[in-house]
């Protein structure tokens, strides 16, 4: 599986390594993980991604080597390297403005990814949608090449493969997540560290937009559907940003009747994202795919060009759809 994959990096000296728009803890962790061990390798490593790293991400980058794409400073850097790998994500859309640079620079290019929708679009790809976690599959590259993940390697992979499972509470958590999280935390990933930074370190605003969102709940089809939104105004009136909303779907999984979760909201530069989560039988990224977004069968995500009210006009039928078809 990994063969071509050690050639690419074998045979190259400096790699850009960047991840999808809206990165989460998947994205973050495995992207500093895999730059790190590049750089033990002797190799030189780029970090850089279309968006900012999410504030509760940032521990795990404490030099601030992950930055957002800037096209004035980035492009002479990408340019300068030998190989692109791109981790947790499978086509060029879904990393954005980082894509174009990449194609100017007229770079080899590898994906490393583990969502069923991918389809790859690299010199090699690396896509397995068994994996737990695209930094699963980092620690198994890093294993393969017959190494040991370093301290701060090994957290970053922990947090990537522990948040991607729900903190090992989602059906992608089998057995292979807990065996490659314990061989993390032997390594030196300190699993309360991670927790306390990534669910227990959000700012004062992000929690009252959580509440407004949670306040806007709704439920449909004896609450099998359940969904919120949060419009500019929620944003402007908490002072709370777009990247804190990571995981508000989550809060609304917690209606025991629900089987379609979906969280709508408007970004700052307009448009609609739509997050969408899944208990039981129901595939969210069926329906995803179906607008042009992708994930896993039970988590998923959208971006819409469409006004936030006409977006959830559309969205919903379908989702209703679903569920009477199951």
């Amino acid at each position: 599986m990994w063969d071509d994959l050690i050639e690419l990096v074998n045979s190259h000296e400096r790699f850009l390594v960047t991840t999808h728009i809206h990165p989460d803890g998947d994205a973050v962790g495995t992207e500093i993980g895999l730059g790190l061990f590049l750089e033990q390798l002797g190799k030189a490593a780029l970090l850089v991604d279309a968006d900012p790293v999410p504030a509760f991400f940032r521990f795990l980058d404490p030099d601030g080597r992950l930055r957002a794409y800037e096209a004035e400073r980035d492009d002479p850097a990408i340019a300068a390297c030998d190989a692109a790998i791109v981790v947790d994500a499978g086509e060029p859309a879904r990393i954005g403005s980082v894509a174009k640079a990449i194609e100017r620079a007229g770079l080899p290019v590898a994906c490393i990814d583990h969502h069923p929708t991918s389809k790859g679009f690299g010199h090699v790809d690396v896509l397995v949608p068994t994996a737990a976690s695209t930094a699963s599959l980092v620690l198994d590259l890093i294993r393969t090449m017959g190494h040991t993940p370093s301290q701060p390697i090994a957290e970053a992979l922990f947090a990537g493969l522990a948040t991607d499972t729900g903190w090992f509470r989602f059906s992608n958590a089998g057995p292979e997540a807990f065996r490659d999280a314990a061989e993390l935390v032997a390594a030196g990933a300190r699993p309360l560290r991670v927790y306390e930074a990534a669910y227990e370190s959000h700012s004062a605003a992000r929690m009252r937009l959580l509440g407004l969102a949670l306040a806007d709940l709704k439920t449909e089809c004896d609450g099998r559907l359940v969904w919120a939104s949060i419009t500019r105004e929620m944003f402007e009136s908490t002072g709370a940003t777009d990247a804190e909303v990571d995981r508000f779907v989550d809060s609304l999984r917690q209606v025991g009747t629900a089987e379609i979760i979906i969280l709508f909201r408007e970004p700052p530069e307009g448009g609609t994202r739509v997050s969408l989560r899944a208990k039981h039988d129901a595939d969210v990224a069926a329906l995803a795919a179906r607008f042009g977004g992708g994930g896993h069968r039970a988590a998923a995500g959208i971006t819409l060009d469409t006004p936030l009210h006409t977006s959830i006009a559309t969205l919903l039928p379908a989702a209703r759809a679903l569920l009477n078809d199951e």
